[in-house]
């Protein structure tokens, strides 16, 4: 028997990246947005909302460099993640934004580079 798809749709949890409510770029360029997140508290405010909309979108994946620091560490994060109704999802590292990653992180060929994208990675 098949399932119904409207009835699989009450399953269905997307994650949301919360880089995609602030200004982001990519190796290209930035590319900047009228009413962009400029904070960890608005991407999870902007989250929030569609989630509220779609019923869907709970998650937030959360990028390491990006919305974690010392004033906003993941255990406020995750405060912040709640009082909009969502949670953290994913934790990513940045581990191919310096150039220093320009030949990899762990396959890179010089060792030093390789122990700080371990260490980096271990931080996350």
């Amino acid at each position: 028997m098949k399932a119904d798809p409207l009835e699989s749709l009450e399953h269905l949890n997307i994650e949301l990246p919360s880089w995609g409510f602030a200004d982001t770029g990519t190796r290209f360029g930035k590319f900047l947005q009228d009413g962009a997140a400029i904070n960890t508290a608005d991407k999870f405010a902007d989250a929030g909302v569609v989630n509220k909309v779609t019923a869907c979108c709970p998650l937030v994946a959360v990028h390491a460099l990006w919305d974690f620091s010392e004033e906003e560490p993941p255990a406020r994060v995750a405060e912040i993640a709640a009082s909009h109704g969502g949670e953290i999802g994913s934790i990513n590292a940045n581990l191919f934004q310096d150039q220093e990653y320009k030949l990899g992180s762990f396959g890179n060929p010089d060792a030093d580079i390789r122990q700080r994208a371990l260490d980096h990675r271990l931080d996350c």
